[in-house]
């Protein structure tokens, strides 16, 4: 079993939410099977091409997939001040990760990533995911 699941690509849900009370940002993982991964922080850059943060601020993280199946973090290098205060933006959000077994297995279907753009309005606090 243990070598069936060093061969098995992880499969994950990650979305971004701007919290409406505070106007931070939150991400959530969703693990849709039981390979453990390795991430590093999410990066976060305006549609226009001018990069607002990176992903240094925060080392890599493990996480294993228990009977907790979501997983949710307060993107502090997303630091809300220092995003434009235009009333309507566009971000790009974008989150790599890779299985546990990457390193010892090499097999390039255990690295992934997920990029996702986002419009978001600051009058009323939201902000909701475009799809292409």
């Amino acid at each position: 079993k243990l070598n069936e699941l060093k061969i098995t690509p992880p499969n994950i849900a990650v979305d971004l939410y701007l919290n409406p009370k505070n106007g931070e940002f939150i991400s959530r993982i969703e693990f849709l099977n039981n390979v453990p991964i390795t991430f590093r922080a999410p990066s976060l850059s305006r549609m226009d091409g001018i990069r607002q943060y990176s992903n240094v601020l925060r080392g890599s993280t493990t996480l294993y997939p228990t009977s907790k199946r979501e997983w949710y973090f307060k993107e502090d290098n997303l630091d809300n001040k220092n995003l434009p205060q235009d009333s309507v933006f566009k971000i790009k959000f974008s989150f790599s990760y890779q299985s546990i077994y990457f390193e010892e297995m090499r097999l390039p279907t255990l690295v992934g990533s997920i990029n996702k753009d986002y419009l978001v309005n600051r009058a009323d606090k939201s902000m909701v995911e475009i799809k292409h």
